[in-house]
């Protein structure tokens, strides 16, 4: 897990996601989940590489959060139904205040 705060300040959630998926690449929609937070949203994309001469999938997933700091989460498995636990891994991902106050 990476966690990331962005350099522009008061940028929307929305906004910073779109920065944080530059370059990534362009999965079906079949492939990619969208969802609204109450402070952000939360976006994820799938796909199975097969650079390895084994299946191998790979899930990323994002969490943004209107403070202006996000979390990214990469799982991967070579079971395709393991998807289900790599979302779960992903819904899982909370913000929460820093305990010194400095947001």
């Amino acid at each position: 897990m990476n966690l990331m705060r962005d350099d522009v300040p008061d940028r929307a959630p929305e906004d910073f996601l779109t920065a944080l998926l530059s370059g990534a690449p362009d999965t079906r929609p079949a492939q990619r989940a969208r969802e609204a937070t109450a402070d952000g949203v939360r976006y994820a994309f799938w796909m199975t590489p097969r650079d390895h001469g084994r299946e191998r999938h790979e899930f990323y997933g994002f969490a943004v959060h209107a403070s202006g700091s996000a979390a990214r989460v990469f799982c991967t498995h070579e079971d395709a139904a393991d998807l289900a636990w790599a979302q779960r891994v992903w819904r899982s991902l909370d913000y929460a205040p820093p305990r010194d106050g400095n947001g």
